[in-house]
C-alpha cells in the first residue's frame, strides 16, 4: 500500500495493486490453515470466527482512522506552512 503513493500513472497502479494481490492473496487461507493446526476443530472454529470478525471490524473502522490521518495531517502541514 506504501507505494501507491508514489506511482505516475495508471498502468503504475495496476502493477502495485496487481503485486499487492499476489502477496496477499494468501492470507487468510493460510491464516485458516495455520489455526487448524494449532488447535482442536471446535477451538479452531471458534479462533476463526474471532480472525474474520476482527478484519471486518478493522475494515470498518479504516475510513474513520484514514479520515482522522488526513485531517491531522492537513492541519500539521498548514501549521507548518505559516
Amino acid at each position: 500500500m506504501t507505494l501507491m503513493g508514489i506511482v505516475q500513472n495508471f498502468k503504475g497502479l495496476l502493477a502495485a495493486r496487481l503485486f499487492l494481490g499476489v502477496a496477499e492473496a494468501g492470507l487468510y487461507p493460510g491464516v485458516a490453515y495455520y489455526i487448524t493446526m494449532w488447535y482442536i476443530r471446535t477451538e479452531a472454529q471458534f479462533r476463526q470466527a474471532m480472525f474474520f470478525s476482527a478484519a471486518s471490524v478493522a475494515g470498518a473502522f479504516s475510513g474513520l482512522l484514514a479520515y482522522a490521518i488526513a485531517v491531522k495531517t492537513l492541519r500539521l502541514f498548514l501549521i507548518l506552512k505559516s
